[in-house]
């Protein structure tokens, strides 16, 4: 499983969480964005041999959905 802590001052929640649908064929991602500090992320994909190249992507996709949403 990876972990990732995400900025709220580079990603939105909204665009986090609309990355995890588009990604769930392909990993279980866990969003913890109860707290006012950072976004906290679990993703486990599910070909492990893969995990550093899945998160990566989701990383990019929620960056470029919160660029989107800040129009």
């Amino acid at each position: 499983m990876k972990k990732r802590l995400l900025s709220r001052q580079l990603y939105r929640v909204g665009a986090v969480r609309r990355a995890a649908a588009a990604f769930q064929e392909v990993a279980r991602i866990d969003i913890d964005s109860s707290g006012k500090g950072d976004i906290e992320v679990k993703l486990e994909p599910l070909d492990p041999e893969v995990a550093d190249v899945v998160m990566d992507e989701f990383l990019n996709y929620a960056l470029v959905e919160t660029i989107s949403d800040r129009g």
